[in-house]
């Protein structure tokens, strides 16, 4: 019986060893403090995570690796600190996109190549903001159309 239970916690502390050796071979990432660290590591597409805090938001960057000659870059918000009350709802959202190989760029400069719900509601967001400033003009635009026509 003891020769089956030392069996046993050689296999467990073998699977443990294995765990922990996975770990640090593929989930393990490093973490970037500066926005040196962060523009270098998406240049490498080295695969770490940064906080952005600024005045208005803090967001999360993850850089998960090399995907078809891009660089893909998870992009969540954490918070919005101030700014429209409607922004708030996009705590929590986020999005992937994808950076040319060996470039820098922030990765929700060009939301073309993004896809996720962070980049629906910054789209819907964007349309409100449209539909507003067209409502809130429509006297004048009525006035230019009469004038033109």
């Amino acid at each position: 019986m003891k020769k089956g239970v030392i069996i046993v916690l050689i296999a467990i502390i073998l699977v443990l060893i294995a765990a922990i050796a996975l770990y640090f071979l593929f989930f393990n990432k490093d973490i970037c403090e500066t926005n040196t660290c962060f523009s270098q590591a998406i240049t490498e597409c080295k695969k770490v995570s940064y906080i952005l805090e600024d005045e208005s938001v803090i967001k999360f960057y993850n850089v998960l690796g090399k995907k078809n000659n891009q660089c893909e870059v998870n992009v969540e918000v954490l918070q919005m600190k101030k700014g429209d009350i409607r922004l708030e709802n996009l705590e929590g959202l986020d999005m992937n996109c994808f950076i040319p190989e060996n470039t820098f760029v922030m990765p929700e400069t060009d939301i073309k190549n993004c896809h996720g719900l962070l980049r629906e509601a910054m789209q819907e967001e964007v349309i409100q903001r449209m539909h507003s400033q067209i409502i809130e003009n429509l006297g004048q635009i009525n006035n230019s159309i009469n004038n033109i026509i």
